[in-house]
């Protein structure tokens, strides 16, 4: 007779001892013992699938999640990672490490039992995961995000040690990546908004109207003031995206983050990505020259100066800061596998 589903973990498994020295079939007693600890677990992965907020009645909005990434990431690991642990080491010291009737033959069929359970059951956590991660949008501090995926990488170390023939390493470090390369995404977008905004603020510095013995717009004034915001965003969105690869982030010494991040994801992806947009976008407002509602011609003009500028001296001070920042990884990564 099964336990209830009341029965703490320490009673459970005193009854499957009972169990296995009566020489009950020890296949049947493994599937009970998962049967018993997924309801557990099923229960862990509901608080936390109700972390994310339910969807709207009819067209509305869904609602938002109820706690920030970091105090989801948490709950996720404080609860169902620390008790996928305990029915883990629990089912090993009876199932798999016990000295029992059938030895080896009854450990590997314990242990193959165990690894699709938890595989299973990780699938689920994951998928809950990166709903969550996907909530993310904001492009400001990103902090929050980056402390949350290393708390979850940190804690998913747990499950691999006592269950390494899972593929949840390898799961894990995907869900990583895929978080990285998101947001490398929406820093680009957030990029490419601010310098569409920052053209927005010239065009309407030119076509305001002079105020009686006044001069106009100065064109070298406005462009002293775009290409300085435009540095400082960059400025702000590399130390943004910096912090993957911080070194007390436990995940930073993944070769992806040490190698493509840096190289394919932060330098090509998103700063090279983003002088390129800044060329194509001045190369549309010239196209245009001579149409009607056509660009400004001091538009035209600053636009023609500051892509000079670009390509005499801030693509090299941009690209230079990047590197400094992120391809020294890449360097030592490469030092280290020589």
């Amino acid at each position: 007779m099964p336990p209830d589903a009341g029965s703490s973990a320490k009673e459970l498994a005193e009854c499957v001892e009972l169990l296995l020295q009566l020489d009950e079939p020890a296949e049947e007693l493994c599937d009970e013992f998962l049967a018993h600890a997924q309801s557990r677990l099923a229960e862990d992965l509901s608080a936390l699938e109700a972390e994310l907020g339910q969807p709207g009645p009819g067209p509305s909005p869904p609602a938002g999640p109820l706690s920030d990434i970091l105090e989801f990431t948490d709950k996720g690991c404080n609860g169902f990672v620390s008790n996928t642990c305990l029915v883990i080491a629990s089912y090993q010291d009876l199932f798999v490490h016990r000295p029992a009737a059938g030895g080896r033959d009854v450990a590997l069929m314990a242990g193959a039992k165990l690894v699709e359970f938890v595989d299973r059951l990780m699938g689920r956590y994951f998928a809950l995961v990166e709903r969550r991660i996907r909530v993310e949008k904001g492009v400001g501090d990103n902090s929050l995000l980056v402390r949350g995926l290393d708390r979850f990488h940190r804690r998913l170390q747990a499950v691999i040690k006592l269950l390494p023939a899972s593929n949840i390493g390898a799961e894990g470090t995907e869900i990583l990546v895929r978080a990285a390369k998101e947001r490398i995404r929406q820093y680009l977008q957030a990029l490419q908004s601010f310098y569409a905004d920052c053209l927005t603020d010239v065009r309407q510095s030119l076509a305001a109207p002079r105020l009686l013995g006044k001069d106009g717009a100065n064109l070298a004034e406005l462009l002293g003031t775009i290409s300085a915001s435009i540095l400082n965003q960059i400025k702000s969105v590399l130390a943004y995206v910096h912090l993957f690869t911080a070194k007390d982030i436990t995940f930073s010494n993944k070769p992806y983050f040490k190698g493509e991040f840096c190289s394919q994801g932060v330098r090509e992806g998103l700063i090279v990505s983003f002088i390129k947009y800044i060329c194509h976008t001045a190369r549309q407002f010239c196209e245009t020259a001579g149409e009607k509602g056509a660009t400004p011609p001091g538009l035209l003009l600053l636009l023609s100066r500051l892509c000079l500028d670009y390509e005499n001296s801030t693509i090299s001070y941009i690209l230079t800061l990047t590197d400094e920042q992120f391809l020294g990884q890449v360097s030592d990564l490469l030092y280290m596998g020589q």
